[in-house]
């Protein structure tokens, strides 16, 4: 396993699924962090530049598909992460299975963290669900799922329930301003030929990683990827500086819970495994192989909870 840091020179832009056409709506939604099917792409790109391949040589089975996989196929590696580092510190997503009480005061935040509970429990409290029910959070008062947020990733395991906002939990409620922050940006559709098509605006959302963040994620093989360099990453041909790291972050030693840390597609495997999650989202794309747009994906968001590790994309905990 091979640990990369990437940051950014710019903005990114990780664009949800909304199609841009007439007479739509034409606000952008943001997607955040990024599947790892978008960084596996971006290695994938950056390898074919460093090593100076075109992309036609790529298309006719040039031999580097043993490394990064064939053209229009997925690649043979796997990503884990995103995780965010800020000031030296790892953060990643906070679980969907973790609560706090939702009138709470103050700058620290106590974390509920959900018991189990069995079939007989659940018939003799008369609770009934559209899916499954594992867990409770033990609570008298209105709770809320701190999913969507940033916690320390020293912080996941152990017996730890008071975090400090904006020290060792960031959450969207509190402008997330110490580790990134969105911008509007508006642009003009353009015709295939690069000209503008007339009163076509559409309005976007672009990440600012604030100057201490960063984003990395690890490799789980050889792909013949520079120690160091520049790769692409996200639409609009955002681009940043990454180099390998000399120490991977310190993970859990294990768990019997699954936490994801880049959004998971929606399957029966996913759904059958799945203990708590967001609100899912939808994702599309353009198939640069086939040229034409991907089928509409939807995905368990980062911070999702799971019985197994699926996808590789999870860390236990």
């Amino acid at each position: 396993m091979k640990w990369y840091q990437f940051s950014p020179s710019d903005t990114l832009f990780f664009r949800g699924a909304e199609p841009l056409a007439a007479g739509m709506d034409y606000e952008v939604s943001l997607a955040f962090p990024p599947s790892t099917s978008v960084i596996s792409g971006a290695i994938r790109n950056a390898i074919l530049a460093q090593k100076n391949i075109s992309i036609e040589a790529y298309k006719n089975g040039h031999e580097i598909s043993a490394l990064i996989g064939a053209y229009g196929e997925e690649a043979p590696f796997k990503i884990i992460g995103p995780l965010l580092r800020y000031e030296g510190d790892d953060l990643i997503p906070a679980p969907y299975t973790w609560f706090f009480e939702s009138d709470a005061k103050g700058s620290d935040i106590n974390i509920i963290k959900p018991l189990k509970i069995d079939m007989q429990t659940r018939e003799k409290l008369g609770l009934k669900t559209a899916g499954k029910l594992g867990c409770w959070p033990a609570s008298s008062n209105a709770v809320k799922s701190i999913g969507g947020s940033w916690i320390l990733l020293q912080f996941l395991s152990g017996n730890k329930t008071r975090f400090g906002a904006g020290r060792s939990i960031f959450m969207p409620a509190n402008g997330m301003d110490k580790l990134y922050s969105v911008e509007p940006r508006t642009g003009i559709a353009m015709h295939s030929n690069r000209t503008v098509i007339e009163s076509q605006l559409y309005t976007s959302r672009h990440i600012r990683l604030n100057r201490q963040v960063s984003m990395i994620w690890g490799i789980d093989q050889d792909c013949g990827l520079n120690k160091q360099g520049v790769l692409s990453l996200g639409g609009e041909q955002r681009f940043g500086a990454y180099h390998e790291l000399d120490k991977p972050p310190d993970f859990p030693e294990g768990g019997e819970q699954f936490l994801c840390l880049s959004p998971i597609p929606v399957n029966d495997a996913s759904s059958e495994a799945l203990i708590g999650s967001g609100e899912i989202i939808y994702r599309g794309g353009w198939d640069m192989a086939k040229q034409c747009h991907k089928d509409m994906v939807g995905y368990y968001p980062a911070g999702s909870v799971f019985n197994k590790n699926i996808n590789h994309c999870c860390v236990a905990f």
